[in-house]
Order: C-alpha cells, then structure tokens, then sequence
C-alpha cells in the first residue's frame, strides 16, 4: 500500500509540475511586506514574469485561502502555507499543515458530498489520498500526512483525465 500511495503521489507531482511549468520554492526575497517572492514573480525590468507566464506563487505565513479559484471547495480546517495558481491550466495547488486526522477524513468526506466521485480514494499507515471529479468535469486532489500533519488540495477547473 505503501508504494502504490507513494506512487500515485509521485504521478500527481509530476502532473502538477507539468500543469504549471515550475516548482515553488521558497528561495525568494523579502518584499516591501515581508512576504517572501518566489523567483519567477521578480523581475529587473518593468515586465511581470508571473503575469506573463500566467502563474502565480505565494508563500508566507499570511496565505489566506484563494476563494475565487476553488469552485465550490472549502478551506480546511489548517493553517494555509501556499498558493499556487496556474491560469493556463486553470489549477489551484494550495499548501497547508496543522490539521489533525480527524479533520483530514472529515474533508474527504465533504469533498464526496459535493459531488466529487472518487478516483484516487487511497489510505495506509502513513497518510490520505483523495482524487475526484464532479459532473461539470472539474477536480480535485487532497493528501494528508499522518505524522506530518500536512499536505496538499489541488483544485482543477479543467477536469482529470482518466488512466485506462
């Protein structure tokens, strides 16, 4: 079990980096607000990088929840940590951590309860996996840590394709 979680984990990644074109980091500088940038939102001339590459990253303490670009999906019960939003794609990653395991199974739940038919429904020793679809072809990704207490939602308007 351990394996297919790890790589069913890996699969998505690798769709994420695919969809968006980058992997966040947190090696940016402090802005005028003390948030940090990532590299691909600084720019040495007037051109906004993350404008014109359609994709955006935040990451700082202060990330709230992107509302607008999460369909009908709620923001779980955790201290949200980052935002990645690919336009192009019309995907949503967003980071979080500090949500117990109660919780997490609580948001698996309300995820099928919006209509999301599982794809990916996966648990073992070591964490949650959650993969669904709703009917106006839009998707959804959850992982959670046990130990961790972190992971991710990955919000796609797009919709997911299916492995046949």
């Amino acid at each position: 079990m351990k394996k297919a979680l790890l790589v069913v984990t890996t699969l998505i990644l690798m769709m994420f980096v695919a969809f968006t074109g980058c992997i966040p980091n947190n090696s940016g500088k402090d802005d005028d607000s003390g948030s940090k940038k990532n590299s691909s939102e600084e720019s040495s001339d007037d051109s906004d990088d993350s404008k014109s590459s359609g994709v955006s990253v935040d990451v700082d303490g202060k990330v709230s929840w992107p509302k607008d670009s999460m369909g009908d999906i709620k923001k779980p019960d955790a201290k949200i940590v980052a935002v990645v939003k690919d336009e192009a794609s019309k995907t949503t990653s967003v980071a979080y951590e500090d949500m117990s395991k109660k919780v997490a199974l609580a948001y698996i739940d309300e995820l099928k309860s919006l209509g999301y038919e599982s794809l990916v429904d996966l648990a073992d020793d070591e964490g949650l996996m959650y993969s669904g679809q709703n009917s106006k072809g839009e998707s959804v990704v959850f992982s959670y840590g046990y130990d961790s207490k972190e992971g991710i939602v990955i919000f796609s308007k797009t919709g997911a394709t299916s492995i046949d």
